[in-house]
């Protein structure tokens, strides 16, 4: 992150968190923006309430910024807050998302593994994918994967995502949709039919 980058990567990180960054760009940056921002409301892709406070989020930019690449010639404090060493049995992280019961869950980009964490962020096991899991929905008892095939990019079946279900309190997944192809008859004849079809289809959502 530089200096002339830094406004328009915040606002991007602002706006996933429920936060309207866009004032510090330009009129072009904002514009395209605001058509971005409205597309990820009608998508349910914006939390609906902000994932943080005000305070907490000039934190965050302090943090952000603190570790750009150059000096920033700019008004905002800037600083390196207290952090705590996490063991992670993998080199690479494709998502990150707390569950309701307190616990997190961590995506490994090269073991295709999803890391369990406790709420005090020690590592509890991790289930293994046929690739990286990149989403996760809880719902039904259990959690929704999904999978994004290739991480690098591929031709064919090596690039195309697969679902999978892994119960609450079990450590094994359970393929709903695999990367070969979508079987739509037979997920149409499973308890999780229409929660699969959703969350495969569209993501993370509410509907019913």
């Amino acid at each position: 992150m530089s200096q002339p980058t830094a406004n328009y990567m915040l606002a991007y990180m602002g706006l996933f968190l429920g936060i309207d960054a866009s004032r510090k760009l330009d009129d072009a940056e904002r514009a395209q923006f605001k058509v971005r921002y409205e597309l990820l409301k009608r998508s349910g892709s914006i939390p609906s309430q902000l994932s943080l406070t005000a305070d907490e989020w000039k934190d965050l930019r302090a943090y952000y910024l603190g570790l750009a690449r150059y000096p920033f010639v700019s008004g905002e404090k800037t600083h390196t807050p207290a952090t705590t060493a996490v063991t992670y049995s993998d080199q690479a992280v494709t998502m990150l998302k707390p569950l309701a019961d307190g616990r997190y869950v961590v995506g490994g980009g090269l073991t295709n593994r999803l890391f369990f964490y406790s709420a005090a962020l020690a590592e509890e096991f991790s289930v293994l994918l046929d690739s990286p899991p990149v989403h996760l929905v809880e719902r039904d008892g259990g959690y929704y994967v999904l999978t994004i095939g290739s991480i690098l990019g591929a031709v064919g079946d090596e690039n195309r995502s697969a679902l999978y279900f892994i119960a609450r309190g079990s450590r094994k997944a359970q393929p709903i949709a695999q990367k070969g192809g979508v079987d739509v008859a037979g997920i149409m004849d499973r308890p999780q039919a229409r929660a699969a079809a959703i969350v495969l289809q569209f993501g993370a959502t509410d509907a019913e």
